[in-house]
Parts: structure tokens; C-alpha cells; sequence
């Protein structure tokens, strides 16, 4: 490692010094790493013999995933006969690697390196894991480098793994990673795989992320399913994040009730933590809500405030100070008669703190005093607390 870092900065003489150095390393790992790294710097007389050793080297390595990683290190420095030879040797070792986690992850290595034309060759391999999660994961990291032509076959593949995987929070999970890469011929059957979950917060989730792939005209009918599902969603924070997933992408149809579903989602939340957490995701949705004026909503500035009075309730220190970090960073952006009103009741509220309390707390709350008086009441401030 030492080898690694200096090679940039040493000149020819040391270099060819460091090459002895090297070769001279009794653990193979170790002398293929740094003949690898060597290669690339040596001078131009020894460049030549140093990429064979390496070469030679990496491709004795007896544990097989290093060895298919350390030829796949070097291979971009090879001239192309013996990139040839790497490539080939690596494939070959891949097949011989017992463990399928292994395995798998060989093949994601490859499918970065290896040339287009040759891909087809780990298809064959990754189509043969029993497992289907390992099947899918080898599978999406290439498909996307594939010829055209079989694309469409792969992409049926990993929805049939989809299906294949025994719990549903998989599924879902899986699922949502594989979406951006569908073709639109088959998003309708991966709707309805959604459509038949039973879980509403996966199924909200994959109805967002799929309604990205769709068309205006379809987007809408998906978008509203996973409105829908928001109030079956068991815990009060995961209908937050699903609310401030959903909201900028809802017609304006649906929008008008959004005021009134932030308000319901944040009532049902008991945490402190959570509850602060959620308003600092759905505070932003009313900032320009056009909600009717005979409706009693908080505003903008009262959901601000309430993240940070919540924020004093958690008995937390680090998540105490998260929250109020949060909400800081939003109080930023207002005007400073109302920076200096909120600043005037969280006084109020750090005078009953322990002093060690106060001080993580003054940590957060920094920017906000130092933009409502600038750095000299900050100084002040410090002073009167006797810390540096």
C-alpha cells in the first residue's frame, strides 16, 4: 500500500528500485497490487516486463474472486493481446468460483470491464444462480450494456426473479430497483405484480417510482392509486415520506386536498422525533398552498415553529439537535422579524437546559443568530457562557 501511494512521485530510479521491492514480496496478493500499480508508472524500458509480471502474477492468485478482481484491475493497461488473455482467464475463473455470493459479485465485476461483445458470455453465468435475488442482481448490472436484441429476453428475466423471491418487503425492494430499467412494453406487468401486494407502503412506494417511467396520460391513474393508499399505511412517519414523495407529482385535482392530508398524517404521529422529522418534510408542501380561506390550516411559519418547540420534547441529545439543524436550515430563508421571534422563544426554552445541553444546542442554532446579529452576538454569547 506503501508502494501505491508513493509510485506517482517517485522518479525512474526508484521506481525500478520499488520493482525489486516488489517482486520480492512473499504474499501474492501483495505482489500483485503493487506490480499492478507499478505498471502504470514504470519507465517506458520496463513498462513492457513489469505489465507481464503483473499479468502473470494475477492470474496464479489461488483464491479465484481475487483472482478475477486483480485481473480486472489490470486490464485497462494491457495491450490488447493480452487484455485478451485476462479476459478469457477471468471468465474461466468466474465459472469455477463455488459460492454463488462470490460468483455473483465476480460478475458485476466483469460486466464494468468486459467489452459489449463479450457480455453474453456472463449472461449464461448469472442465468444459472438457483437463487433468484443473486440472479437479479447479476443480471441488472449488465443488462444495460447488452445488444439491443437481448435486452427485452433479460429484462423478462427479472421480473420473473421478482416473483420468484419469497417475501414480499423483497419484492417490493427489488422491484423498485429494477423499474428505471424496464422497457415500456412490460411496465404493465410489473403494475401488475404492484397491484397484487398486499403491504400499501410498498405498494405506494413502487406506484411512485413506476409513475416516473409512464406516460402524462398514465401517470395519473398510477399517482392516484398511491393517494389512495396513504391512509392504509400502518406508521405516521412512513405516510409522511410517502405524502412528500407523491406531492409535487399529483394533478391539480388532487393537490387541493393535500393541506388537509399533511395535517391528518402529522396528527397521528405520537414520536417527538418522528412527529418533528415529518413536519420538516411537509412543511414545505404548504409554503404555496392555495388552500380556501374558509379552511382553518396552520400556516408555513406555525408548521416551522412546531418543528422546532417539538424539537425541545425529545429527550435525545443528537436527535435534539438533528431536528432543530433541520429546522434551522428552513428558518434561513424567511424574513428576520420572524427569524427573531422564533429565536426569542427558543431563549426561553435553552434557559431550562443543562449548560451541556445548551451547547449542543447553540450548534445548530448558530446560523440563525449569526444571521439575525452577525458573528459579534455569537462572540457575545460565547463569552457570557464562559466557553471557547
Amino acid at each position: 500500500m506503501l508502494l501505491a501511494e508513493l509510485a506517482p512521485t517517485l522518479p525512474a530510479n526508484m521506481l525500478v528500485a520499488s520493482l525489486a521491492v516488489a517482486h520480492t514480496m512473499r504474499e501474492q496478493d501483495a505482489r500483485v497490487h503493487a506490480l499492478t500499480v507499478l505498471a502504470r508508472y514504470a519507465p517506458k524500458l520496463a513498462q513492457e516486463q513489469t505489465r507481464l509480471d503483473a499479468l502473470a502474477a494475477a492470474s496464479n492468485l489461488p483464491h479465484y474472486f481475487e483472482r478475477v478482481t486483480a485481473l480486472m484491475n489490470l486490464v485497462d493497461i494491457l495491450p490488447e493481446p493480452l487484455q485478451e488473455q485476462a479476459y478469457n482467464n477471468a471468465i474461466e475463473t468466474t465459472k469455477q468460483i463455488e459460492n454463488e455470493n462470490a460468483r455473483a459479485r465476480a460478475i458485476s465485476i466483469l460486466g464494468n470491464h468486459l467489452p459489449a461483445q463479450r457480455l453474453p458470455q456472463i449472461v449464461e453465468i448469472a442465468q444459472a444462480f438457483e437463487d433468484p435475488q443473486l440472479r437479479l442482481n447479476a443480471l441488472s448490472n449488465i443488462a444495460t450494456r447488452l445488444p439491443s436484441e437481448q435486452q427485452n429476453g433479460i429484462y423478462r428475466d427479472l421480473l420473473k426473479c421478482v416473483k420468484a423471491l419469497p417475501y414480499a418487503y423483497k419484492q417490493a425492494r427489488s422491484l423498485i430497483s429494477i423499474l428505471p430499467l424496464l422497457p415500456a412494453v412490460l411496465l404493465e406487468e410489473a403494475q401488475h405484480i404492484v397491484d397484487n401486494m398486499r403491504d400499501p407502503l410498498d405498494r405506494a412506494s413502487i406506484y411512485i417510482t413506476l409513475s416516473q417511467n409512464l406516460a402524462p396520460d398514465k401517470r395519473k391513474e398510477v399517482l392516484a392509486k398511491a393517494w389512495q393508499l396513504i391512509p392504509l399505511i400502518d406508521e405516521g412517519y412512513d405516510r409522511a415520506t410517502v405524502l412528500a414523495a407523491i406531492a409535487p407529482f399529483l394533478p391539480k385535482a388532487l393537490r387541493q386536498d393535500v393541506s388537509k392530508t399533511v395535517l391528518s398524517v402529522i396528527a397521528t404521529i405520537s414520536d417527538d422525533y418522528d412527529r418533528a422529522s415529518a413536519i420538516g418534510l411537509l412543511a414545505p408542501l404548504l409554503a404555496n398552498s392555495n388552500s380556501p380561506t374558509e379552511t382553518v390550516l396552520p400556516t408555513y411559519q406555525e408548521l416551522l415553529d412546531d418543528i422546532l418547540e417539538t424539537a425541545f420534547d425529545i429527550d435525545d441529545q443528537s436527535k435534539r439537535v438533528e431536528v432543530l439543524k433541520e429546522g434551522i436550515q428552513l428558518y434561513l430563508s424567511q424574513d428576520q422579524t420572524a427569524q427573531y421571534r422564533i429565536w426569542r422563544r427558543l431563549a426561553q426554552r435553552l434557559k431550562i437546559l443543562p449548560l451541556s445541553d445548551v451547547l449542543l444546542c447553540f450548534r445548530a442554532l448558530r446560523p440563525l443568530i449569526i444571521q439575525i446579529a452577525g458573528k459579534k452576538a455569537m462572540q457575545d454569547i460565547v463569552l457570557i457562557l464562559g466557553v471557547r
